[in-house]
């Protein structure tokens, strides 16, 4: 039955793996609030499935070097259904003196819970928690580009085929365009690695060393307007 659960997760139950976000903290006392649809693919061998997760977030900074906020995302369909939460936090490590150039350097972990329900029945449920540092290389004060290497675990678990443990690394490239006063729109690749095999270990061909890719496209709102 593991191998069920596993192959059931990757193509149903992807969570997001982590947040869509400037490497630079949000000013203390400033709100956003960020849209952003998730398009993965899951590769192994010969296997391959997509998905889609809407998301939507809220972040507030709490001192010009903290910041955190929360995430939930839904898929509901007739029959089955995916939703989940997380929580966010990023803390400055290194900040640029000015917006329009330099480089930012933040340390952005989330805990999060991911459930995929078939037929009004909690099928498999996921905790998860990602670790990505994000370095922003300022190219204008308007543009930011983003690098987030990452090390991420997943506990997935269901009650008929046990639990499942999934480390997995890799990294996400990004691009923050501000577009107006206070809206950026922030395109958002990521591609991660698992050992985890997907199948029969007896099978001719298991599906080893997992690839992971996410397609974002953030929407991110800050209502009182951006700050430094």
């Amino acid at each position: 039955m593991r191998p069920l659960l596993v192959a059931a997760l990757l193509v149903f139950g992807c969570a997001p793996v982590n947040a869509v976000g400037r490497a630079r903290t949000l000013p203390v006392g400033k709100t956003q609030i960020v849209a952003a649809p998730h398009v993965g693919l899951v590769a192994g061998g010969s296997f391959a499935a997509p998905s889609l997760v809407p998301e939507l977030s809220a972040r507030y900074g709490f001192t010009d070097s903290i910041e955190a906020g929360g995430r939930v995302w839904a898929v509901p369909l007739r029959g089955f259904s995916v939703l989940g939460a997380a929580g966010d936090l990023k803390l400055q490590l290194k900040r640029s003196d000015r917006p329009d150039s330099g480089v930012d350097v933040a340390f952005a972990p989330s805990l999060g819970y991911h459930q995929l329900v078939i037929g009004g029945t909690p099928t498999a449920r996921v905790v998860f928690v990602s670790a990505p540092v994000l370095v922003g290389f300022n190219l204008s004060e308007r543009v930011q580009l983003v690098l987030g290497p990452m090390l991420a675990d997943q506990i997935w678990t269901s009650p008929t085929a046990g639990t499942v443990n999934a480390f997995l690394y890799g990294s996400s490239a990004a691009l923050a365009i501000r577009i107006a006063d206070k809206v950026t729109v922030m395109p958002q690749a990521a591609l991660l690695f698992t050992p985890l095999t997907v199948g029969r270990p007896d099978a001719p061909e298991p599906y080893r060393a997992t690839r992971m890719l996410q397609l974002s496209l953030g929407f991110l709102f800050e209502p009182q307007g951006a700050g430094p």
